[in-house]
């Protein structure tokens, strides 16, 4: 009953409020969809022991070779991709920043998992709704109603309620005050990394989607093989030219996991191209929500009372995102249109 009114919620502020075109809709439930089976398909992997950079690996050259034959299919030919890739040049360089903080925020998760106990780390991660939404506004000057921070602020703490299982502060957290540091530094990566991709996505399209994807994943490829021979914390650095250390991914669990981490890749490119970042975090936001319930009707996990809680509060705020800013009603009265939303272009 709670996954059907919060489905009729989103349909109705998105596609008939918010007049959403169809392609954008199927762009936001497929990422939507894609993060719960993933969660589902990790699920039976908790037990396999493997060098986190491996995967990365794998499922960005997943990634490079379906944008590459996709680009084949529908932009051109390999000569028109070469001549666009020689004119793109800044553009080619301005990706290594956002491949490098991709790779620094994964880095550095696998750190904070080992500073903090799981339940910290995960409520303390959900600054990043907040983080992403102020550096989207400054980068893109582009600033939010007080209506729709407030909205954000609300996502947040229902996120953070709904991992720490409706206790925010946890006494048994031993973690020293500098050790923060590294959580901040890996809330920054990940608002810096989506903000700079949905910029060079929508200011800088010299390249089609398809082309765009092959930069940053090469340059993914490229960062991670370099990460994991330099990088001097146990369990992450390695030698690439090790084949022992490639054999756990030939595990036949992990290939449903590696399968929907390429799709939800290519998907997150399209995501950010139709929507923006901060509308990724609302996303990534019901994910938590459906994946609880998902879990819950697979593998028996109870719903707990705080997970209802922080439901509510999350969808108030969702709410309060969704809606329209007085400016644009103003605007929609005078004009008899909207601004220019930049899932239209």
């Amino acid at each position: 009953a709670v996954c059907s009114t919060l489905s009729r919620f989103l349909a109705n502020k998105f596609l008939r409020e918010m007049a959403v075109s169809l392609p954008a809709a199927a762009v936001f439930v497929s990422f939507i969809g894609l993060g719960v089976l993933l969660k589902l398909a990790q699920h039976n992997t908790k037990d396999i022991t493997y060098n986190p950079i491996c995967p990365m690996v794998i499922v960005s050259l997943g990634k490079l070779l379906t944008s590459f034959f996709m680009y084949l299919f529908y932009d051109g030919s390999i000569k028109k991709l070469v001549k666009q890739f020689w004119n793109a040049g800044p553009l080619i360089r301005n990706y290594f920043l956002v491949a490098g903080s991709y790779c620094l925020y994964d880095v550095l998760g696998f750190v904070n998992s080992g500073l903090f106990d799981p339940q910290t780390f995960l409520v303390l991660l959900q600054l990043r709704i907040v983080t992403t939404a102020l550096v989207w506004e400054m980068a893109l000057k582009k600033p939010s109603s007080w209506v729709k921070r407030v909205g954000l602020v609300l996502i947040s703490i229902g996120c953070a309620i709904k991992q720490a299982g409706g206790s925010v502060y946890n006494p048994h957290d031993g973690a020293t005050s500098w050790r923060y540091i590294f959580i901040a530094l890996q809330v920054g990566f990940n608002s810096f990394a989506a903000v700079a991709n949905e910029v060079l996505l929508k200011e800088r399209g010299e390249l089609p989607l398809n082309a765009h994807n092959m930069v940053q994943y090469s340059w993914t490829i490229f960062l991670c093989l370099l990460v994991g021979v330099l990088a001097p914390v146990e369990g992450v650095g390695y030698n690439p030219l090790d084949l022992e250390v490639w054999r756990p991914m030939l595990d036949w669990r992990l290939f449903p996991s590696i399968l929907i981490l390429v799709s939800l890749g290519l998907v997150t490119s399209a995501f950010l191209k139709w929507w923006d970042s901060v509308w990724k975090c609302v996303a990534t936001s019901i994910e938590l929500f459906m994946t609880g319930f998902a879990s819950s009707a697979v593998f028996g996990y109870p719903i707990r009372l705080s997970d209802l809680l922080a439901l509510a509060v999350t969808t108030g705020g969702i709410w309060l995102f969704a809606q329209p800013t007085l400016f644009e009603k103003l605007h929609l009265q005078l004009f008899g249109k909207v601004q220019e939303d930049p899932r239209d272009l």
